[in-house]
């Protein structure tokens, strides 16, 4: 199922996707959309992606404007839309109600410029060379987390789930919580494997840095990158964040730099955990939500800290320390708390060099999607001639 944020980086799938059964799907008499779709996030950041899974439906706050066979390529269309051209055309149709809003009736009226079959198909070509980049990231990724649980042995690993399970009133004071799910054998479990491993704390390795930053004592000419929590639903935070004016910031953020990591403690299971590359000059702010941590002088490398926390066993005790139930957070003392074992040094080096793999597809997948905007805008003010030779490399 795809959300609004699912649309970023002008694909379906650049945040976390929810999965629906085909049972799910048939009772509930959900519409489903193929590949090539369109699809608009109708709400808030508004924008355009372009549907890559085989077969998605979609939450009511995404449009999908199938197109017409033969009028225009839909990955062309979708680069287009991500353009300054196709954005302005976006931000024009905007309604200001509660927040941003886009209409069917609007898109439809939304125009695109026309050109050969065979920019068109080049333009495509750069999205799916950007996108086989895009999962040998992911591939990559999920090939630092296995070989981090296997080398904690916990490959096949399954936490219990007793129907019912009783603490100690002593253990509800210490803790200074009363919530049965504080207390889940699947948490304890985790906690239980994690002490029988020599280690220590992240507490001990990274510091929580709370540098508040004020939109309205800020330099009202200074741009600076505001990153929201759905932008650390992928792992790796850059300069491919629009930087904006504090005018545009409404609320106090925290303030974070290259080489530290952030970790939202506001729902958990979204793994909204990410390491900080940005190498501009620019300001970076985001979320008080976020957790933000900093290395000291002897700790892991980030890369390693940022797999190990979106693991099995720190995802299963964040899951039970959350409290509230619109809005669940864990407290910051659970990650600080959060023990770290030292086998996983012993194969720093190797996850690592797989996570330092997965960042730099990543940036090759934006870099092509980068040229096939310029490539798109060079073609609308110049020619298409001029847009082909930026596709194939020129200045």
């Amino acid at each position: 199922m795809l959300r609004p944020f699912n649309l970023r980086g002008l694909r379906s799938d650049a945040a976390e996707i929810v999965y629906l059964s085909p049972d799910f799907i048939a009772r509930q008499g959900l519409k489903t959309f193929k590949r090539g779709d369109l699809a608009f996030a109708r709400v808030g950041d508004v924008g355009c992606g372009v549907v890559i899974q085989a077969e998605v439906t979609i939450s009511p706050n995404v449009i999908i404007a199938s197109l017409k066979q033969g009028t225009i390529n839909p990955f062309f269309a979708t680069v287009f839309f991500n353009t300054r051209f196709g954005r302005l055309q976006l931000e024009g149709a905007i309604k200001a109600v509660a927040q941003p809003t886009i209409s069917t009736e609007i898109i439809k009226e939304l125009r695109l410029p026309v050109f050969s079959d065979a920019f068109q198909m080049a333009i495509q070509q750069s999205f799916i060379n950007s996108e086989q980049l895009q999962n040998e990231s992911k591939r990559l990724s999920t090939q630092a987390e296995q070989t981090l649980l296997r080398a904690l042995d916990l490959v096949g690993w399954q936490p219990p789930e007793p129907l019912t399970y009783q603490r100690k009133a002593s253990d509800a004071f210490a803790a200074e919580r009363f919530d049965a799910e504080y207390f889940h054998p699947s948490k304890q479990a985790a906690l239980n494997l994690l002490a029988s491993f020599p280690g220590i704390t992240v507490g001990e390795m990274f510091r929580p840095i709370r540098d508040l930053w004020q939109p309205d004592t800020a330099c009202a000419t200074q741009l600076v990158r505001n990153y929201d929590l759905t932008d650390a639903l992928s792992p790796f935070i850059d300069a491919t964040k629009h930087p904006i004016l504090p005018e545009e910031i409404s609320s106090t953020k925290k303030r974070f730099q290259k080489g530290d990591i952030i970790v939202s403690r506001l729902r958990s299971y979204l793994k909204e955990i990410a390491v900080v590359l940005d190498e501009s000059d620019l300001p970076m702010v985001g979320s008080t939500e976020f957790i933000v941590l900093r290395p000291k002088r002897q700790s892991i490398r980030i890369e390693v800290l940022l797999v190990y926390l979106r693991s099995m066993l720190p995802q299963l005790i964040f899951k039970w320390s959350q409290d509230g139930s619109n809005h669940p957070r864990f407290d910051e003392k659970e990650l600080l708390n959060l023990r770290v074992p030292d086998v996983i040094r012993s194969h720093e080096e190797e996850i690592f060099a797989m996570v330092h793999s997965a960042i730099g597809a990543r940036k090759q997948a934006h870099a092509l999607l980068e040229r096939a905007k310029q490539a798109v805008e060079v073609a609308i003010e110049e020619c298409e001639a001029a847009g082909l030779e930026i596709l194939n490399g020129g200045i």
